[in-house]
């Protein structure tokens, strides 16, 4: 446990915003003025420290806990992000931090709100009692830490909403409103989130047909998985899912990964008409089926 002090310093070291300009301004300073000064240090950043804190392992949690309440915002934001990854990875029981990561949703800092709504969507239904104040971050500006850069807030707590379930009923107006939304990540993220509260198919899945053929490419797993969650309600949306499959090769294919989430949800939307297409489960999932 002595790394996590020392992790607390290093990222509090780094958090400057002198230090961060003279980063940024030091490549294109004149040749000579670069020869006079010193090179700037290699950043360590709060994704370095989060990746730091988990090597120490479940141990580390008591700090984190702590560490959400540092006066230093990468310090915060690295362990938010640390303590939510601790419980999806190493099956640390987290719910200790559940009121810390509930006063860190008002954090000041994008970073922050987004770790925290994240972690606490890894609880699921034992992270209730931070619906109140995950209602408003659907409305977050999304300001981040660099200059006109973006934290998507509202599409993380629409997603921990969405996984708390239908314990977060008094959720649903505000993310009703997120299906109008001019971004369609963001509107297919609160339509998984409305399905998972209130099983709401008819105003969801055309969402979600719409979503997947935007070609989200770096969120199709998340629509996918509800699809495959809808199980056979989700039937209009198999000609949507086999165009997927057909992308393979193309630009806009989805990964390897996604590519069997498309495959498992077309099975469980639609056994015969995956079979029609020629697509079948692996063998070794056929037999677990």
């Amino acid at each position: 446990m002595e790394a996590a002090p020392y992790i607390v310093r290093k990222l509090k070291a780094n958090d400057s915003a002198w230090k961060r300009e003279y980063r940024s301004s030091f490549p294109r300073f004149p040749p000579w003025l670069r020869k006079i000064l010193p090179a700037p240090k290699e950043e360590f950043t709060d994704d370095h420290g989060t990746s730091a804190f988990l090597a120490i392992g479940p141990s580390v949690k008591p700090a984190l806990i702590a560490a959400l309440k540092n006066d230093s915002t990468l310090v915060r934001s690295a362990a938010a992000h640390a303590v939510g990854l601790l419980a999806h990875y190493e099956g640390t029981d987290i719910r200790d931090a559940v009121p810390a990561l509930i006063d860190s949703l008002r954090d000041s800092d994008a970073g922050v709100r987004s770790g925290s709504a994240r972690a606490l969507g890894f609880l699921g239904p034992d992270a209730d009692d931070a619906v109140p104040a995950l209602i408003p971050l659907l409305k977050d500006p999304e300001e981040g830490r660099e200059q006109r850069s973006v934290v998507f807030v509202r599409s993380t707590a629409a997603t921990a909403l969405g996984k708390i379930g239908p314990k977060a009923k008094s959720a649903l107006p505000q993310l009703r409103n997120l299906l109008k939304d001019q971004d369609p990540y963001r509107r297919s993220v609160a339509a998984v989130a409305i399905w998972r509260i209130d099983a709401d198919v008819t105003n969801t899945l055309p969402v979600l047909i719409q979503g997947l053929n935007a070609n989200l490419w770096q969120s199709n797993w998340e629509l996918i998985e509800g699809l495959q969650e809808m199980g056979p309600l989700a039937k209009a949306a198999v000609p949507a899912l086999l165009e997927q499959l057909k992308l393979r090769g193309t630009p806009n294919a989805p990964s390897a990964s996604t590519r069997a989430r498309i495959t498992n949800a077309l099975v469980r939307i639609d056994a015969e008409a995956a079979a029609n297409a020629g697509v079948r489960l692996p063998a070794d999932q056929e037999e677990t089926k």
